[in-house]
């Protein structure tokens, strides 16, 4: 009998401790959402619809919201129709980007009983076998994904500097370290030589312009290719051909 009692104790003490920490936590989140104030200039501005993008809890709780949303959707479809529920399989979200294979008219049919009519949900693909996410290029053919690194900025008629210039006082050996990070990411995304070579061309041009040394970028990508051998196994070209390619 004192077993169960204290078990029955701490049982109640469990669920007051969950009770408390999720009022506290709704209560901490209605706060900074309410609380989220923007200066231009002299005037002071608060969003009332939505939540300001740019603020530091912004992703975390669109990230939350839409995924409870789309959780709550597919339990309700798992409990009657499970094949439905598995047509969902091969689509993926990164924050408000949506990405579904071979299952757009099924997300045009079901889109509004996901999410809330004043959620937009806008298709940004140029055709049926070829579009962007996020990063990635990604065109269909032959039944065949093939990748290759977008980048959006590109689009624009106007040149962004989106790396250091070391014509200022930075630190000129580490930062040509940054190359090695790039080089990585072109890497995993482009499926063939070609789109890596023409990528990582760009991004080294746009480095040299910007005070950058050759000789130090070429010696960054031999360092690349000898540590990271097993990643570029895949486009079966020599260290060679890869600096010819692109340091000529």
């Amino acid at each position: 009998l004192l077993t169960m009692i204290k078990r029955q104790k701490i049982y109640v003490a469990r669920c007051l401790m969950v009770r408390n920490s999720k009022t506290t936590l709704i209560k901490y989140i209605n706060f900074l959402v309410d609380n989220i104030f923007i200066k231009v200039g002299k005037h002071i501005f608060r969003q009332n619809i939505g939540i300001p993008m740019g603020t530091d809890c912004a992703p975390f709780l669109a990230n939350l919201y839409l995924y409870a949303l789309e959780f709550d959707y597919l339990e309700k479809t798992t409990k009657k129709d499970i094949f439905l529920a598995r047509k969902f399989t091969n689509s993926f979200r990164y924050i408000d980007d949506l990405l579904s294979f071979n299952n757009f008219r099924l997300i045009e049919r079901c889109k509004h009983k996901i999410y809330p009519k004043e959620l937009v949900l806008n298709c940004e693909n140029a055709s049926q076998d070829l579009c962007t996410f996020l990063d990635i290029h990604m065109h269909i053919v032959d039944n065949c994904i093939h990748t290759k690194l977008y980048d959006k900025r590109n689009d624009f008629k106007f040149t962004i500097n989106n790396y250091p210039n070391l014509s200022g006082n930075i630190h000129a050996k580490r930062t040509h370290d940054i190359i090695i990070s790039q080089f990585s990411r072109s890497n995993k995304v482009c499926k063939y030589s070609e789109d890596f070579i023409t990528t990582s061309k760009t991004l080294i041009q746009k480095l040299l312009t910007q005070c950058f040394n050759r000789k130090t970028l070429k010696e960054r990508f031999s360092m690349f290719y000898t540590k990271y051998y097993h990643m570029l196994e895949k486009y079966n070209c020599s260290k060679k051909y890869f600096i010819t390619r692109l340091f000529n």
